[in-house]
């Protein structure tokens, strides 16, 4: 897996479709092998044994894709710490050797082994892509059933560590840039539509309060799995989100009418700030690519293309950083301190060499 995030080849760097507005798509499957208990009780002769299954599986030359195996315990900190900005990891997923994780190239598919559950298929695409991104877990899933038996019951379909995602185990989100909505305070209600409709929002990069989100980016998600078919999470989820981006972009065209003066200020002074500060913390960078992502898609500005911007969500993460500065891809200011210091600036550099280009136009 390329650590700098620099590849274009990368998942993250492609365009999708509804990218104005939807950034990424994400569906999980969560699967247990049957006679072997849940990874948080498992023994460790059994964890094993469950690891090996699943690494011998994608060792058939008959697999539908090539993956990367590797256990945990053999990852570098700094490794682990990326997949975690990746959403790959979990922060708390451990390091028992037992524990292990297979990744395609492009870091698109991954599953994660004994952690939650036994094995945890997860696949990410570009823009609103459900329907592609399930297809591409499902494939997975019916291989790796024809070489594991998965936990099931008549009744309760799949079995799985939590009981939200027993039934089909599957778990599908989106996340979502809304400015103008928040920007005429209509999110607030999109956010209580959505969980009176049965889905989870979460905001952004703002653990801590979650109505905040930072860079008015919210992910929405499905689970239901005991109650829904997989046909119809998806068919959900993706009827809510069109839903929003119409509104999205309907509030956009209203406040170029109404409010033009306004927008310029706000995006001007973004793309500004972006293209000339010498340090950018994580949270103000977030701010401002959003506020340059919601520019470009107003024709304010040019130069500079959405994929590139939704990329710089994953590459200005600190340990995607880091690795850059000690692999001495990129280099700071001698009068630069280290850690957060030579973070933050090697930050607003990354951001700049993407927008050397962007210029704004007064004419959008």
């Amino acid at each position: 897996m390329n650590n700098s995030g620099n590849s274009h080849d990368i998942w993250y760097s492609k365009d999708g479709p509804g990218s104005s507005v939807v950034l990424i798509s994400r569906v999980r499957i969560a699967r247990n092998a049957d006679g072997y208990v849940f990874p948080s009780r498992i023994k460790k002769n059994d964890a094993e044994q469950v690891q090996s299954l699943v690494f011998n599986a994608f060792s058939d030359p008959d697999a539908p894709c090539e993956l990367q195996a590797v256990k945990l315990s053999d990852l570098e900190p700094l490794s682990r710490l990326i997949l975690c900005e990746r959403g790959v990891l979990d922060t708390d997923c451990g390091l028992e050797p037992w524990k292990g994780l297979l990744f395609s190239e492009d870091g698109d598919l991954s599953i994660c082994v004994n952690m939650e559950d036994h094995v945890r298929i997860a696949v990410f695409s570009a823009g609103l892509s459900l329907s592609d991104a399930c297809d591409k877990a499902d494939k997975i899933e019916k291989f790796m059933q024809k070489k594991i038996d998965f936990s099931a019951k008549s009744r309760y379909g799949y079995l799985t560590s939590v009981i939200d995602d027993s039934g089909t185990g599957m778990k599908v989100s989106v996340l979502i840039s809304i400015p103008a909505l928040v920007i005429t305070g209509i999110g607030d209600r999109i956010v209580r539509d959505c969980i009176v409709s049965g889905f989870s929002v979460k905001g952004f990069y703002d653990g801590q309060n979650d109505k905040k989100s930072l860079g008015c980016l919210y992910q929405i998600s499905r689970s239901a799995a005991f109650a829904l078919n997989p046909a119809s999470q998806i068919s959900s989820l993706e009827t809510m989100t069109e839903k929003i981006v119409e509104m999205e972009l309907r509030a956009r065209q209203d406040l170029i009418k109404t409010r033009k003066t306004f927008i310029e200020d706000l995006v001007f002074r973004a793309i500004t700030t972006a293209k000339y500060a010498r340090f950018l913390d994580i949270h103000e960078s977030v701010d401002l690519l959003m506020k340059i992502k919601f520019a470009l898609n107003l024709g304010f500005v040019t130069g500079v293309n959405q994929p590139d911007i939704t990329a710089l969500l994953y590459r200005i993460r600190p340990a995607h950083i880091e690795f850059l500065l000690k692999d001495q891809r990129l280099k700071v200011e001698p009068d630069v301190g280290p850690g957060i210091d030579s973070i933050n600036r090697a930050r607003a550099m990354i951001i700049q060499e993407v927008l050397k280009n962007a210029d704004i136009d007064e004419r959008g």
